[in-house]
């Protein structure tokens, strides 16, 4: 489903990708597992199309990402790491204006919005201002934005960042809970015991290079 092949970047002086390949198979849950500064945001931006890499080929869908970005990015369900929301307006809303980017029929935005705030949580509070809520809750909405399109992929950008335990706890059990549909993930995160109860398969990033890729209990033991 994604197909990295010797993926290079650089930041004027600063080598923020050194050659990096990997390999994303459907239904598989893979973890990019690094600290801060590793690369990972990087390669994410690449994957989304929002960044160019100086060389190196990403596929998503057998499709080249830099020539199909746009029709790529309509499978995928995207999660930041700093989620943007209009405060000003009720989570409805939110989901509502992101559902139009998507082009769903006004007959069909109100059931699926309904629907995917009921998945996360949230459908109790479909008429609070996002600014009313918690930063867990923001995350959840976050969640939910990335469901609107019945994505067939899922990237997500350290969705447990800056969230106090109880919320991290409760956005890797809607994760986890996700995940039984049977859907793909590709998952960044700095955290190994986060990683250990979500992922299959996890690749290591380091100073822009690839240490290491393996089943999750190979790497644990």
């Amino acid at each position: 489903m994604i197909e990295v092949s010797d993926l290079k970047k650089s930041y004027g002086n600063i080598v923020a990708l050194d050659g990096i390949s990997f390999e994303v198979k459907k239904g598989e849950v893979f973890a990019f597992l690094g600290p801060n500064g590793a690369g990972k945001s990087t390669t994410i931006k690449i994957l989304m199309g929002f960044l160019y890499p100086d060389s190196g080929k990403v596929k998503i869908f057998g499709k080249d990402v830099n020539k199909h970005g746009k029709e790529i990015r309509k499978r995928i369900g995207f999660l930041p790491e700093e989620v943007g929301f209009y405060e000003n307006l009720t989570v409805y809303d939110n989901m509502d204006f992101y559902a139009r980017l998507f082009g769903i029929p006004k007959l069909e935005r109100n059931k699926i919005i309904k629907e995917t705030l009921e998945r996360v949580g949230l459908l109790d509070r479909k008429d609070s201002k996002v600014k009313e809520l918690s930063h867990g809750m923001k995350q959840r909405l976050g969640i939910a934005q990335s469901l609107i399109n019945y994505p067939e992929l899922l990237i997500y950008d350290e969705p447990t960042s800056g969230l106090d335990p109880r919320s991290s706890y409760e956005v890797r059990k809607l994760i986890k809970d996700l995940l039984r549909e049977g859907v793909t993930l590709f998952l960044s995160s700095h955290l190994l015991y986060e990683v250990q109860q979500i992922c299959d398969t996890v690749a290591i990033i380091d100073k822009g290079k690839l240490v290491k890729k393996d089943r999750i209990e190979n790497l644990i033991r």
